[in-house]
């Protein structure tokens, strides 16, 4: 199994920003105070995510944590079928049916770069789709690692700020926002509620499915 550093090396970068910016379309409206047009906005971003790219292959991997391994699964959501890449340890797959699933958001670039990619057929058939969807983690808070080490410091001030129990409901927050709640009668929110289990029922069973197929790959090695 080779490593995201690895993938990275050897797919054609073009096409990950391609896959990258199909599955996360740019929010054109965050640009409007650059006073810059689509084309051009549309032209930076991939540009940044690119230059991203090159720097990742140039990094100097961390190879401490090589338990954690990716792959994909089938889920359902919005109406549609796709695939959704998941974290685990392969200590947890090799020892249970349901492995905890992880985020790389907010881990050092260098350690994601020495993480697994597992090589069953739905995860190489969908390797870019992977790729892109770890490189929305990796940069959920920005391209740098000043930035990922900033947002952590934030992190530590809000779980304290939490601790001391000032927080707000959802409801103050959107009061603030200016944001007005929808209101939902009893019935459409019982039928929204089944559709919703039954959408995480599929994509647990699709989890648990393809989490087998990666475990036999592990037994095998």
């Amino acid at each position: 199994m080779k490593t995201v550093h690895a993938w990275f090396k050897e797919v054609d970068a073009a096409k990950i920003a391609d896959e990258y910016f199909r599955e996360y379309p740019i929010e054109y409206e965050n640009f409007c105070r650059l006073k810059k047009t689509v084309a051009e906005i549309k032209e930076a971003y991939r540009l940044r995510l690119l230059e991203f790219l090159e720097m990742l292959c140039k990094l100097e991997v961390d190879s401490t944590a090589q338990d954690k391994i990716f792959f994909c699964h089938k889920i359902y959501s919005n109406y549609e079928e796709k695939v959704e890449t998941v974290l685990c340890t392969k200590t947890d797959i090799l020892a249970c049916d349901k492995p905890e699933t992880y985020s790389c958001i907010l881990v050092d670039f260098a350690e994601v770069m020495g993480y697994c990619i597992a090589d069953t057929e739905l995860t190489k058939k969908n390797i870019y789709a992977v790729l892109a969807q770890i490189l929305h983690e990796m940069t959920f808070f920005g391209f740098t690692q000043e930035e990922l080490n900033e947002e952590r410091e934030q992190l530590k001030a809000s779980i304290k700020e939490a601790a001391t129990g000032r927080t707000r409901s959802a409801g103050e927050v959107f009061a603030e926002l200016g944001i007005e709640e929808e209101e939902t009668s009893e019935q459409e929110k019982e039928i929204l509620a089944e559709l919703q289990e039954q959408e995480r029922k599929y994509n647990q069973f699709q989890l648990v499915a393809e989490c087998k197929k990666v475990k036999n790959l592990l037994v095998a090695q």
